[in-house]
């Protein structure tokens, strides 16, 4: 049996277009790179979409604590889905064996993306270039269709040659592997969702949450309820957390008027702000590189705002452009704050009002990271995790439902962003900056790591599938290790696992070895028969 040529083709190309980076804003993030998503149309186009909707699913819980932090991929989800899903499909493997054969590819995808990134800057420096001339061609070309081509070798080419290698070679490969090993590759694969879920708690950051971990574990195990049971709890938990250890002078009272931060004569109507949320939302990431980070896109998303502030004025408009090519990485929901307020100073400058343009690109620096550490707490670490959590279920039955937590994730999005941007701009620098003094940036903080936690330790439960299958026998008696296990300890050993990577990566080591460590444990426990999954 072999993978087809356009069948090859269909994916790599896919694959290439899932890597556009936000052509349709947080659509093209949730939506196009989603593992169920992918999983389905793999499945539709290889004749099982039921089985192509479980694989994605899986897939999806290994990578569930894999998010881009700094704009770096620690790996890609999108290429290890377009290459375990065709080949489990084809060789008929189950779904923890194809999450450990998914594990290389989505290493690979991550260089992939490294290189691209590299190759990126190239743009921001040509886009110096255009603007002097005052050419819109040239900059959407940089800030768009350069970094979208750029990428198409990199992209299709490798995924068209693995498909096809493997499903020439896939049977002897698979005949090559003895039974024990691919047990071992079981194990292997029952573990791996424990990586994703502890490493959510690390990004989370607070030791003192962790008893709410235990708490998450240890009631989805001992009542099986369902994640979204779970979930209510966990939000009453995080109201009464910050009830009981907020202090009563905690922060500067913050007023939400911002009177006097929007511009009075603006030229700008609401049409345009909406248009630039969200031409702000959809290219932003579009060009990203190394050594610019988003500040090509984030250039080429305030062309049309810039052009109108400043018409009639292509000196100041020049200089404004130039000012935003700087590098520029933040979180674009909670972080579109800053730039809201950077508009407004925008128009300070254009209407001849004494503002030292430099302010602008030192407000941009100043808060960019705190506002990314609070947007990715929420959006990343807490609100995208329990969604895939509550829809995963749906999806490993076979059910599209299961797929439904990307659209509402979008939603949510797109709603904070627009909301975020408008603040920004009502309030202006001084009083974003009062905001995040104000102690409401900490209780939101704080709040999401209380429900993030607990939900890490519910889904810690749910998804490591792990148990040992040693006996040892009392005269004539059998017993299994196992049964002892959840009579006094439920769910110990995926306990362990989750306890043993929070350690691990707590003392400093990378993510990259503890997945090694995984892999050896798995291995070796399957093949001796110490560990198996199914429990």
């Amino acid at each position: 049996m072999s993978i087809a040529f356009p069948l090859a083709l269909i994916i790599a190309l896919y694959y290439w277009f899932s890597w556009w980076d936000n052509w349709w804003g947080p659509i093209h993030g949730y939506i196009v790179q989603d593992s169920i998503l992918i999983g389905a149309l793999i499945g539709l186009l290889m004749g099982d979409v039921t089985k192509g909707i479980q694989l994605g699913a899986y897939i999806t819980m290994l990578y569930i604590g894999n998010f881009a932090a700094g704009a770096n991929l620690p790996q890609d989800n999108v290429l290890a889905t377009c290459i375990a899903v065709p080949f489990a499909i084809q060789f008929n493997l189950s779904a923890e064996a194809a999450m450990a054969f998914a594990i290389p590819f989505g290493l690979m995808g991550s260089m992939m993306d490294n290189l691209r990134r590299l190759i990126n800057s190239m743009w921001n420096d040509r886009a110096h270039k255009h603007i002097d001339e005052l050419n819109w061609k040239g900059l959407t070309f940089d800030g768009v269709w350069g970094p979208i081509l750029v990428q198409f070798p990199i992209r299709v080419i490798p995924v068209v040659i693995i498909l096809m290698g493997l499903g020439t070679f896939g049977d002897a490969l698979l005949n090559f592997i003895p039974e024990w090993l691919m047990n071992g590759f079981s194990v292997v694969g029952g573990m791996l969702p424990g990586m994703g879920l502890v490493l959510c708690v690390r990004l989370i950051g607070r030791v003192n949450l962790l008893p709410y971990f235990i708490i998450g574990f240890f009631m989805a195990v001992t009542t099986g309820w369902g994640t979204l049971t779970i979930a209510l709890f966990a939000l009453a938990a995080a109201f009464l957390h910050i009830q009981f250890t907020a202090k009563n002078d905690e922060g500067v009272k913050f007023d939400f008027s911002g009177s006097g931060a929007e511009q009075p004569n603006s030229v700008l109507t609401a049409k345009d702000h909406r248009k630039f949320c969200s031409r702000l939302m959809i290219t932003y990431r579009i060009s990203q590189s190394l050594e610019y980070l988003y500040g090509t896109g984030v250039c080429y998303s305030m062309i049309p705002i810039l052009k109108k502030i400043y018409k009639g004025n292509d000196e100041g408009l020049k200089e404004a452009l130039h000012r935003h090519l700087a590098p520029y990485i933040s979180e674009m929901m909670w972080g579109n704050c800053i730039m809201g307020a950077v508009v407004s100073m925008e128009e300070t400058i254009a209407n001849g009002e004494d503002l030292n343009p430099e302010v602008i690109n030192s407000l941009k620096t100043g808060l960019m990271g705190p506002f990314a550490g609070l947007g990715d707490t929420v959006q990343y670490y807490t609100i995208m995790p329990i969604l895939k959590s509550i829809f995963a279920p749906f999806a490993i039955q076979g059910s599209f439902i299961g797929f439904f937590w990307a659209v509402i994730q979008c939603a949510v999005d797109m709603a904070v962003g627009y909301f975020t941007y408008g603040l920004g701009y009502r309030l202006g620098r001084r009083s974003i900056l009062g905001l995040l003094k104000s102690g409401i940036m900490n209780k939101i903080m704080i709040g999401a790591g209380v429900l993030g936690t607990m939900m890490m330790g519910c889904m810690c439960a749910s998804y490591i599938n792990l148990g040992t299958s040693l006996e040892f026998t009392v005269g004539a008696d059998a017993y299994a290790l196992q049964e002892i296990f959840d009579m006094f300890v439920p769910g110990l050993l995926p306990f362990l696992v989750s306890v043993f990577a929070y350690v691990f990566l707590a003392k400093g080591k990378k993510y990259s070895h503890l997945m090694l460590w995984f892999i050896a444990i798995g291995l070796i426990g399957g093949s001796l028969g110490i560990l198996s999954t199914a429990f």
